[in-house]
């Protein structure tokens, strides 16, 4: 074997082995162009020291229609004494809209039923970062809050 044969057989190794590590980083991460749950900045009133604080508002994010069937039927679950089954579909609908506070308002639902009200609290305060300006589902968050206190 001549050193040419070797010098191009490493190059072909060599271009070989680039081009494998080339496609063993995984696929690329998919980026969305609206992100999913959008928020606006508004000043808010200066307070007592006179500095400006900013207040976010977060625009409300609905539930697939998947994980609103989940919701309800983890609520009939809970209705019927299925306190097992109801958290594990309230756990299902949370995993296909994570983002959604209905979600977390039917999980507190479920572990006030249980009796957990630490973790009902812990649950409500997350429905209530999610809920936006929905005055309806932020009035259910607080019925929930005063029966988790």
């Amino acid at each position: 074997m001549s050193i040419h044969d070797r010098k191009t057989r490493v190059g072909v190794y060599l271009a070989l082995a680039v081009s494998l590590a080339a496609c063993s980083g995984g696929p690329t991460p998919r980026v969305q162009s609206t992100p999913p749950e959008q928020t606006q900045a508004s000043p808010a009133p200066r307070g007592a020291t006179g500095s400006a604080h900013i207040a976010m508002q977060v625009q409300r994010v609905k539930p697939l229609p998947a994980a609103t069937a989940l919701i309800a039927q983890s609520r009939v679950a809970l209705q019927e004494g299925a306190v097992q089954r109801a958290w594990q579909l309230a756990e299902q609908a949370q995993r296909i809209s994570p983002q959604a506070a209905e979600v977390y308002l039917v999980m507190a639902e479920v572990r006030l039923a249980e009796g957990s009200k630490a973790q009902a609290r812990y649950l409500l305060q997350k429905a209530r970062s999610l809920a936006g300006q929905d005055a309806r589902l932020l009035a259910r968050i607080g019925d929930l809050s005063q029966q988790a206190q």
